[in-house]
């Protein structure tokens, strides 16, 4: 579709909100670049020493603001023109031109991720996630691996099962169990607590499903290919992966983090359970809505959380290790408080 330089195609409940959002980024994200700067581009770009309490390059924090006002604003521009052009098109074609080459872009950080679970951690690895032996795929980031994996499993199964193919019966489950193997190579126990949702609920319309189907053999064979591909997955994940290149140490997916983090049994309960799960998760908010607070109006700037958590950190915390070490890659460990604090 040509593009509407007048008017925005976004639903009308969206609209303001994101146009908003959208406008926020790109009248501030300038002046929190220059801010970075001190003001003085040609004085400190080209500064070595770090520049931020975090001991952050000055180039590197002035790219990051960037680039986070970039992601912000091309990804609301590209739901506009989501809705402009499949919006009274039939839906065959947007499963076609934005589904598909999605899912194969899925299927190709899949298939590295797999590579790294099994073979060798290092291959387009970062330091940070082959050292805590979780795969990141081609993202380069294990929680985002993880998440994308726990929701692209039921998306391919609903779009495979959609086609109304009985040879596809068999595909559907594999694609959602090969999905929930890369998640769980990921080590991500948040999006491990996404596929528990989203399994629960796929398990409540089968069972719909199986009472009233007609042809309810399809159903059966579909079922115990779930249980069986599924079984295949638990035992795949449980194995014992190891670094080929470097010392050897067992993979950590998500079972095994999740697992790992529990109290001893003797201690159980659902409150020492979820504290155990939540770990730093409710400093680091409270971290985010501080900031939100001390500037509620302009926010610390887009891009900023990074640079700034550590001065908040000791404002807050004080010397405290475990908190500051955890701040090194310090993100709000929830997206949209970040981008509370930071618009």
């Amino acid at each position: 579709a040509r593009p509407n330089l007048q008017t925005w195609d976004l639903p009308q409940q969206w609209r303001f909100p994101l146009v908003l959002w959208g406008l926020i980024i790109a009248l501030s994200w300038p002046i929190v670049f220059l801010r970075e700067l001190d003001l003085a581009p040609l004085l400190t770009a080209g500064i070595p020493p770090p520049q931020t309490v975090s001991g952050i390059p000055t180039r590197f924090a002035t790219l990051w603001v960037a680039h986070a006002a970039m992601i912000q604003g091309l990804g609301i521009l590209w739901l506009d023109w989501l809705f402009r052009t499949f919006r009274t098109r039939p839906r065959v074609r947007f499963e076609r031109d934005v589904l598909m080459p999605l899912a194969v872009g899925f299927l190709i950080t899949s298939l590295v991720a797999f590579y790294q679970g099994f073979i060798d951690i290092k291959f387009l690895n970062t330091e940070n996630w082959f050292f805590l032996g979780r795969a990141s795929g081609a993202l380069i980031d294990g929680n985002a691996l993880g998440t994308l994996a726990a929701v692209w499993g039921p998306a391919l199964l609903v779009l495979i099962l959609s086609r109304r193919r009985r040879g596809y019966l068999v595909l559907a489950p594999t694609a959602l169990a090969a999905s929930w193997l890369c998640m769980l190579l990921s080590g991500s126990t948040s999006a491990l607590m996404i596929a528990g949702m989203t399994g629960g609920s796929l398990l409540w319309l089968a069972y719909k499903t199986v009472r009233t189907a007609e042809k309810k053999y399809w159903v059966t064979w579909s079922l115990v290919s779930i249980c069986g591909v599924g079984l295949l997955f638990w035992i795949l994940s449980s194995l014992p992966t190891f670094v080929v290149h470097g010392a050897k140490s067992p993979a950590q997916t998500s079972l095994h983090r999740l697992l790992a983090q529990l109290p001893p049994p003797s201690e159980w309960s659902p409150a020492t359970i979820i504290k155990a799960q939540l770990r730093d998760r409710p400093f680091f908010a409270h971290l985010a809505l501080q900031m939100a607070a001390e500037a509620p109006w302009v926010g610390i700037g887009v891009g900023s959380f990074h640079t700034l958590a550590h001065h908040y950190v000791r404002k807050y915390k004080g010397d405290d290790p475990h908190i500051y070490a955890c701040a090194l890659n310090c993100c709000a460990l929830n997206w949209y408080l970040k981008q509370l604090a930071e618009l």
